[in-house]
């Protein structure tokens, strides 16, 4: 769950419990909030089409974003992607993005990844 509010020039932003999907909105939706309001044009993350190293599959009805480590030529999702787990956060350089309607990822598909500000 995440919100987003707006009353006169107050912006607010209520984030998930989980420390990991607090990462995650934060860096997709609060932070590049904060670049638009400082004017900055290179508000979101920045996004390129890898080939995932090995397959993935997830349950839900929910995109879903998967703590990952980047290379220029490949993305490998890492273990550990429970909202609740942050060790892979740890570690990670980047979020693969997956649709709902992409459940499943057989290796060497492409995926939209993001890199994470070191």
């Amino acid at each position: 769950p995440l919100f987003f509010g707006k009353k006169n020039q107050t912006t607010v932003f209520a984030l998930p419990g989980n420390p990991a999907s607090t990462l995650v909105c934060y860096y997709q939706y609060v932070l590049p909030a904060i670049r638009m309001l400082m004017g900055r044009s290179d508000a979101f993350l920045q996004a390129i089409r890898l080939p995932i190293a090995s397959a993935y599959s997830f349950q839900g009805e929910r995109d879903e974003f998967v703590k990952a480590w980047a290379s220029p030529k490949q993305v490998q999702p890492l273990e550990g992607q429970e909202s609740f787990v942050l060790r892979s956060f740890a570690t990670a350089n980047a979020l693969i993005h997956l649709p709902a309607e992409q459940s499943v990822v057989a290796a060497g598909d492409l995926v939209t990844t993001y890199w994470l500000p070191q």
